[in-house]
């Protein structure tokens, strides 16, 4: 039944590794807290707006006993880097080889398996803790070079975007965001190696709910801004002036 990817790595590359059954479509559990109240009928709920963890797992069988050092490799390093392996940390990028959307995972839990044939076949459960949104293309982004407009558009299935939004200029830089106006003062651009950027200027990253501008030495300063920008219309259209050399949006669309 095809195949994952988790932090750059495949199982689709492991022979003998074989996907049974799978539950990747199941729907997250909503953060509601409910607070019984003596002789009132029903319970009073405080709704949190937002929804909890959901888990995606694979049922696997492994019929060659060398693929499970790659699996353990695919699970606790990731993929290669130069001529080695760096551990992972935190949430990584999980695909599905069938579904058409990501998610951020992280695989924490034991994997007890069961020994069909001594040394030879095994069967077991790879269970992976998921942030609750399904990803549309999350590593897509929308550029444009210089002040003007650029359009978004909603993929189908897609209901919110919380997107980062990268800026490179300098001085006084203004986005409009239908509707809302967000202002970057004091911005620098930043040094140039091999013919890019090294970083940005200014970045408001709506999901990690930061927003910082870079100084020339690539140190960071906090920037208060009231509202974090979201995109849930079928078509967007954002707008930038001032000194900007380039805006940069990924839109991260998702759905529950």
């Amino acid at each position: 039944m095809s195949y994952f990817e988790f932090a750059g790595m495949s199982t689709a590359s492991i022979p003998g590794l074989l996907i049974e059954a799978k539950n990747i479509h199941g729907l997250p559990e909503r953060d509601v807290e409910k607070i019984h109240v003596p002789g009132r009928n029903g319970d009073v709920l405080v709704d949190y707006g937002s929804y909890q963890n959901a888990t995606v797992s694979y049922t696997c069988a492994v019929t060659k006993a060398a693929a499970l050092p790659e699996l353990a490799r695919l699970l606790t390093v990731g993929q290669q880097a130069g001529w080695g392996f760096t551990p992972w940390r935190g949430y990584q990028l999980l695909r599905d080889g069938w579904a058409n959307t990501e998610r951020l995972a992280v695989h924490s839990s034991q994997i007890p398996m069961e020994e069909i044939i001594a040394n030879r076949i095994f069967r077991f459960t790879v269970a992976f803790d998921c942030k609750p949104q399904k990803y549309y293309a999350r590593a897509a982004v929308v550029t444009r070079g210089g002040a003007g407009s650029l359009t978004l558009n909603r993929p189908m299935g897609a209901t919110c975007s919380t997107p980062r939004i990268e800026v490179i200029g300098s001085g006084t830089v203004t986005l409009n965001l239908e509707g809302q106006t967000i202002t970057l003062t004091g911005l620098v651009t930043p040094p140039t190696s091999g013919g890019e950027y090294q970083w940005p200027s200014a970045v408001i990253d709506s999901e990690a709910m930061v927003c910082y501008r870079t100084s020339g030495a690539g140190v960071r300063t906090n920037i208060d801004i009231a509202q974090w920008p979201q995109f849930w219309q079928l078509v967007h259209t954002v707008s930038v002036t001032g000194s900007v050399t380039r805006l940069s949006i990924y839109p991260r669309w998702w759905a529950i």
